[in-house]
């Protein structure tokens, strides 16, 4: 059973149709050529089934123009229990979606220039500071030469190592392995980063992962393992991590865990617990997507995070 039989006046205001001569299948009508077969069969399998539907679909406006709608309905039974139909209601969210859209817009123009800004100190820090000093450990051995002391060699070696320390912190900064090569090698670099400067044994897998990922996705996505890797480095004592990526329907699933001190929830908004867990909570929000945070004293913690990702396989 997917035929109407009964539509309200606010049907009129929608499509400019008369709710009575849109009963039956004629509701079709209204709806956008591309959308019908999927909407029918959509009620078809909720009237199967006896389960609530909902739908988004585009529907004929009265000037001509296509408005999108949300449609739930739940089943209805009779005193027997015998099912006799669902009852819905149609919702205009076009102006939902044009938010969502400007949202984000906004969220990419916003993750571009942070990443523009990283970009800008990282080329500062490799291609000014970085060479400045090694011209400095090159003058340093010529002064040296063979006669080392023991404390300047020492000098030496921490020039080297301060050195090491700015590549490392530039490339962080704007991790060319992201853009060049996608986001599950730039996940692998990184962990093998933190398993090499963290000793922090980084296990990283992931599955169904498509190739092409937008930009700002995937540089929050990266972003977000990266303040998580660090919050297990600073907080949990634990010496080994696990960082979990996997595609499925509609999005991407980025998971975290450790099996260190943890902590208890309900410090979870103190001011002392610090900026980590905040900034991760408002990428995924900004990305439309979910934060989950799961952790009690001596029994680790494990961060789940969910981004909506078009063409996900």
């Amino acid at each position: 059973m997917r035929r109407r039989i009964y539509l309200n006046e606010y049907w009129r205001t929608l499509t400019s149709r008369e709710p009575q001569e849109s009963l039956g299948f004629k509701w079709l009508e209204a709806v956008h050529p591309d959308d019908r077969l999927s909407q029918s069969a959509s009620f078809a399998e909720a009237a199967k089934t006896e389960r609530p539907y909902r739908a988004e679909y585009r529907i004929a406006r009265p000037d001509g123009n296509w408005l999108s709608c949300l449609d739930v309905g739940s089943p209805q039974f009779g005193s027997d229990g015998s099912y006799v139909g669902h009852i819905g209601a149609c919702i205009d969210i076009s102006a939902l979606l044009e938010l969502e859209k400007t949202r984000c817009e906004l969220v990419i123009r916003q993750t571009a220039a942070q990443e523009d800004e990283r970009k800008r100190i990282a080329c500062e820090l490799h291609d000014d500071i970085s060479q400045r000093l090694a011209l400095c450990t090159l003058e340093l051995d010529k002064i040296i030469g063979d006669k080392r002391s023991v404390q300047a060699s020492k000098l030496y070696r921490d020039m080297e190592g301060i050195a090491s320390d700015i590549h490392r912190i530039s490339h962080n900064l704007h991790p060319s392995t992201l853009a060049d090569l996608g986001l599950v090698p730039a996940l692998r670099r990184l962990s093998r980063d933190f398993s090499d400067h963290r000793q922090i044994a980084v296990e990283f897998s992931h599955k169904n992962i498509p190739p092409q990922i937008p930009a700002h996705i995937a540089i929050s996505l990266f972003r977000i393992a990266q303040e998580c890797l660090t919050n297990v480095s600073k907080h949990s004592g634990s010496r080994s991590a696990k960082v979990c990526m996997k595609g499925m329907a509609g999005g991407i699933q980025l998971v975290t865990s450790d099996k260190g001190c943890g902590f208890e929830m309900t410090t979870l908004c103190e001011p002392d617990r610090g900026l980590g867990i905040t900034n991760i909570r408002e990428r995924s929000r900004m990305l439309g997507g979910t934060f989950e945070i799961k952790s009690k004293r001596q029994g680790g913690t494990k961060v789940v995070i969910w981004v909506p990702v078009k063409a996900v396989v």
